[in-house]
């Protein structure tokens, strides 16, 4: 497994890891229609170029991604494609953007965790602060915001 930076050619398979990841969620978890609203195709391409982001790359092919806003410490995505998952991928990325956190001395590390996600975070040593409703294109759904003091 191999990290590297985001490049702009990356977006659209980006984008297809985020919208195959959030769709196969059992949608007893989150409904068919809250993953729709949740993750639409074009949702990427709006938010890459204000982050920092980084890819894992597996015999060349992206298994998976982590997008950080730097000035306010915000894992804003971490998602890998289905194919790859519970290879150690998201573990992987997030140790990059925890070391890299500390270089630049952030002192705290925060995301809004989904229902699948949270236990991920909460392993990693992140702190349940508050549990959210949330809309997205007028469809209510639950996440969970986490924070972990870093440095």
């Amino acid at each position: 497994m191999q990290i590297r930076e985001y490049i702009p050619e990356d977006s659209s398979y980006l984008t297809k890891i985020l919208y195959l990841a959030v769709h196969n969620i059992p949608t007893d978890i989150y409904t068919r229609e809250q993953q729709n609203a949740w993750a639409p195709i074009s949702i990427l391409e709006q938010n890459l170029n204000l982050t920092k982001t980084w890819v894992c790359l597996i015999d060349d092919t992206i298994a998976g991604f982590i997008d950080f806003i730097l000035s306010k410490g915000h894992i804003n995505y971490l998602y890998t494609h289905p194919n790859y998952q519970r290879k150690g991928i998201a573990s992987l990325l997030y140790e990059k953007v925890e070391t890299e956190a500390i270089r630049l001395q952030i002192e705290k590390l925060t995301t809004d965790a989904s229902k699948v996600a949270l236990p991920f975070f909460l392993h990693k040593g992140f702190t349940l602060e508050r549990e959210n409703i949330v809309e997205r294109k007028g469809v209510e759904m639950i996440n969970f915001t986490v924070s972990k003091i870093i440095i």
